[in-house]
């Protein structure tokens, strides 16, 4: 079970000023919301990052949280090729 607006495994989006997020097939505002206010509470990004989440279960609880990887310029690059 997930949370109805957290990211999906692996799944690559840029954080912006207002909250939303920079992904070609669109993405829902709750759930842009929910990537962008993770990031900035986990001090792990910043406006303009593109980031990588991988949700997770914490081992004591049944709660699900999230990795948040930063990708470098190199990486979403490499990720443009191969998609």
């Amino acid at each position: 079970m997930t949370h109805t607006n957290s990211p999906m495994i692996g799944e690559i989006i840029r954080l912006t000023p207002n909250g939303a997020v920079i992904r070609p097939e669109g993405l829902d505002t709750s759930r842009g919301n929910f990537a962008h206010n993770s990031c900035f509470m986990q001090g792990k990004a910043e406006v303009g990052a593109v980031v990588e989440f991988t949700p997770y279960r914490t081992p004591n609880r049944r709660n699900l949280a999230f990795d948040v990887r930063v990708l470098t310029v190199e990486q979403v690059e490499a990720r443009r090729c191969l998609g």
